[in-house]
């Protein structure tokens, strides 16, 4: 009976002894480290600007030709400008409205960046936006018809500085050249045309219009 208890007695040291052992490897062997500073994250931001008047309409006047109007003809100017740090895809849309007395397959026109080229006819061939875009023109344009896309591009993001001021990216100006195709008749007379451009801004993720 003594044997047996001695025995036990042996084991439950050796056991004992086993476990403060593992648990001071443990200790030994383990190492934790903690994060002294603060994680900082500065986010972009995605925005163009456009400057120009917004309103376009040709009132009195005349069925002229393609080289006259581009010679004659002031065009409509306008520039598009990233604000932001974002690169930005951008699309812009001839909106003619409903007000319109003149259809618009009688009205040619030409938007450049730098030499004018010959007129196209505003037509059902045109490119339109696409459904998503057209909603977000509806909801913002008061009288919209139809929307032609004029041209597509992309404007490179600008840079932040120190604090929230932010250096301006990519910039285009464009002229659009608007007049009455040669061939109409006297239907155009006492007429009127009445639009209004529009710029809509994508990313990847992101739909913005102004």
């Amino acid at each position: 009976m003594k044997l047996r208890y001695k025995m036990m007695l042996i084991i439950v040291t050796f056991a004992l002894v086993g476990c403060l052992y593992i648990t001071q490897s443990y200790a030994i062997w383990q190492a934790n480290a903690s994060q002294t500073n603060a994680n900082n994250m500065t986010a972009g931001c995605f925005s163009i600007s456009f400057s120009g008047k917004n309103n376009i309409s040709l009132t009195n006047a005349f069925p002229i030709s393609d080289t006259l109007a581009l010679q004659q003809e002031t065009p409509y100017t306008f520039t598009v400008t990233n604000t932001c740090t974002v690169d930005a895809n951008y699309k812009i849309t001839l909106n003619t409205l409903n007000t319109n007395t003149l259809t618009d397959d009688k009205i040619k026109y030409v938007i450049t960046e730098g030499t004018a080229t010959a007129g196209s006819v505003l037509s059902t061939n045109n490119t339109r936006p696409t459904t998503t875009e057209l909603n977000d023109l509806k909801a913002s344009i008061t009288n919209l018809q139809t929307s032609y896309v004029l041209t597509t591009g992309t404007l490179a993001a600008g840079t932040r500085g120190s604090g929230t001021s932010i250096t301006s990216g990519g910039t285009k100006t464009y002229k659009l050249y608007l007049w009455i195709n040669e061939t109409a008749g006297k239907e155009v007379m006492k007429k009127t045309f009445n639009a209004k451009i529009a710029v809509t801004a994508t990313n990847p993720d992101t739909v913005y219009k102004k």
